[in-house]
């Protein structure tokens, strides 16, 4: 290490930060609202936030409904199922220089590594998902809603992250050597906290039924999945 502060243990290594250390600290957080949500796919939007080198993490927690969100290096993109109409968030990125007291570590490019100001994501775990599996689903279903697994979550009144927008049913057509035509329907993973202790994954529809009505087209079917991970994380 060139610049900064190191702190290491009986072994050496690094307990405190140093210019290689990776640290999320909080940015912004909020509640997404809207007046109503009728919609079959639900209703989605985009939530901006300053530009910075990596994405966000955004942690979410939806007490009255299902949410997902896919972050950025500017922000998120946020859906709502059918019906629910709001959900909180929080965003973590990268030290941002307060200009207050305290400790701050800088990287050898002068860009700031660590303010004791800002305040740490503070992790509480992985998401227990053994044993779990996703709604079972035909090629035609059409509920707009069907209700996943629910998990036991590490703590108390935590917010969640999702690893990837997880494949719950999609079937794909296709026609000689050409690109994929069509697909057919598609359920993601929604999250939704029911309590302060517990996950649930609600599987919500994200596209409309289209019949199989290609003359000459092959079809392959792609089987559910959950994502490959789920992390839970302390609010404030």
């Amino acid at each position: 290490m060139s610049v900064g502060l190191e702190v290491t243990n009986d072994s050496g290594v690094p307990v405190l930060v140093n210019a290689h250390s990776f640290v999320f600290f909080a940015i912004a957080k909020g509640t997404q609202a809207v007046a109503s949500n009728p919609s079959v796919y639900g209703v989605g939007g985009y939530v901006s936030l300053p530009p910075q080198s990596v994405p966000y993490l955004v942690f979410i927690r939806c007490n009255g409904g299902s949410a997902q969100v896919a972050s950025s290096t500017n922000g998120f993109s946020w859906n709502m199922a059918q019906g629910t109409t709001s959900f909180d968030w929080w965003a973590w990125g990268r030290a941002t220089v307060s200009g207050s007291t305290g400790m701050q570590v800088f990287n050898p490019d002068g860009s700031i590594q660590w303010d004791m100001s800002n305040r740490p994501l503070r992790i509480a775990g992985l998401v227990d998902k053994s044993g779990a599996s996703v709604p079972s689903f035909t090629e035609m279903s059409t509920d707009n809603l069907r209700q996943g697994p629910l998990f036991n979550g590490p703590g108390e009144n935590l917010a969640y992250l999702m690893s990837d927008i997880g494949l719950c049913h999609d079937i794909y057509a296709f026609h000689g050597s050409g690109p994929t035509l069509r697909g057919n329907m598609r359920y993601q993973p929604f999250i939704n906290t029911p309590n302060s202790s517990q996950l649930r994954l609600n599987y919500c529809r994200r596209r409309e039924n289209r019949p199989r009505s290609l003359n000459g087209a092959s079809y392959q079917s792609f089987a559910g999945q959950l994502p490959n991970f789920l992390i839970a994380a302390h609010t404030y």
